[in-house]
């Protein structure tokens, strides 16, 4: 018997660290569900995946004809997370993508295609036809676990609950990599890291606001650097060399810093266990990409976030950090940074999430494990 055939679509093999853990945790846990099931993930390069999916892999590269194609061969889609049903930022961009997600899964189910969504975060939708589209897309599907509160109180309001459950971020299921030393470092160094990205330009097409924004940030960082020789600040690239990257912001917080021998650039690793690894050896984290706070939390790293998205503040909520971990960029803007960061380094522990990790774990299993594999 031919063995079931899997679509998975998302924005795989962009070098980013958030979509590489996600996609990762995904296979490891629908492999765990069927030993049948072979996979196609519409990605643009191959990216890292756990053994026990070896073999059972193929990696598809964005093509209309093929991803149309391969829906075709296919009994189930698999839309997964993060963050893909929204009209928040560029409103022509939001609308290519609800518009994209729309009709594929349109024509899964004229095909006669399950479709699930999985791990995804929805919204913020405030325009009519943002919330239309969105509305649709869910409507369509036969399954959907989302990520956060707010999501599920959206599918709530829309009266989806009937085939919606309140899960998890994938990516807590990946566990770090043995390769890379984990654990706090040796002796009295102190590790603070920090995970910028270009959120003005990508949102707002504003670059000069990227730069104030780095400038607000690098001051008391330096402040602190001079304080403590034996301080470090290793700065994260959560989003490699490619479209929206964070390579170029990470680079001038860099330069910004001194001395430069107490500065250290994590560049990207296409493993997440690396990176996740390498996080670990922090002592405090400040986190603008939505995967950079995650894996803070997951290694009990105390974590500001900065509020650049509302699923910032949806994670916060759902990791149960108090108000104060997390700032907004005006706040940042206004010069509100140094007294965040100084109360972030002297009172950790106002800073630590009260949410178990186990927990969200298993929150996480148990969205996957709603997927239906004939």
């Amino acid at each position: 018997m031919r063995k079931p055939q899997v679509f998975i679509f998302g924005y795989y093999g962009w070098k980013n660290t958030g979509d590489d853990a996600m996609i990762h945790a995904i296979l490891q846990e629908l492999c765990a569900l069927t030993d049948r099931a072979e996979f196609a993930v519409l990605s643009l390069v191959p990216v890292v995946i756990p053994p026990q999916a070896r073999g059972r892999v193929r990696f598809i590269k964005p093509s209309p004809v093929k991803v149309f194609w391969e829906i075709l061969q296919s009994s189930v889609l698999v839309i997964g997370g993060g963050t893909h049903i929204f009209d928040y930022g560029i409103k022509r961009r939001a609308a290519k993508i609800l518009s994209r997600i729309l009709l594929l899964v349109l024509f899964a189910r004229v095909s006669g295609k399950r479709v699930y969504i999985l791990g995804n975060g929805i919204g913020p939708l405030t325009t009519a036809w943002g919330k239309t589209l969105a509305k649709l897309i869910c409507r369509l599907a036969d399954y959907i676990s989302v990520r956060d509160r707010e999501s599920y109180r959206i599918l709530e309001r829309w009266g989806f609950t009937d085939k919606a459950r309140l899960a998890f971020d994938p990516s807590v299921l990946i566990e770090p990599s043995p390769e890379i030393h984990g654990g706090l470092p040796e002796g009295d160094k102190r590790i603070s890291g920090i995970s910028l990205s270009p959120v003005f330009e990508i949102y707002y097409n504003h670059r000069e606001k990227d730069c104030q924004l780095v400038e607000k940030i690098a001051k008391p960082v330096n402040q602190w650097l001079k304080q403590n020789p034996r301080g470090e600040a290793w700065l994260f690239v959560f989003k490699g060399k490619s479209k929206d990257d964070d390579v170029q912001i990470t680079q001038l917080l860099q330069e910004r810093l001194q001395p430069p021998e107490q500065v250290k650039l994590i560049g990207y690793d296409p493993d997440p266990a690396k990176t996740l690894a390498r996080l670990a050896q922090c002592h405090a984290f400040i986190g603008m990409r939505y995967h950079s706070c995650l894996f803070a939390y997951l290694n009990g790293v105390p974590l500001l976030i900065i509020d650049y998205h509302p699923k910032c503040r949806a994670l916060a909520e759902e990791i149960e950090l108090s108000e104060p971990a997390v700032i907004s960029l005006p706040e940042i803007l206004n010069g509100q940074f140094q007294e965040r960061w100084n109360n972030l380094l002297d009172s950790p522990k106002d800073f630590r999430a009260n949410l178990p990790v186990e927990i969200a774990r298993q929150r996480a299993m148990e969205g996957i494990q709603g997927v239906k594999i004939p």
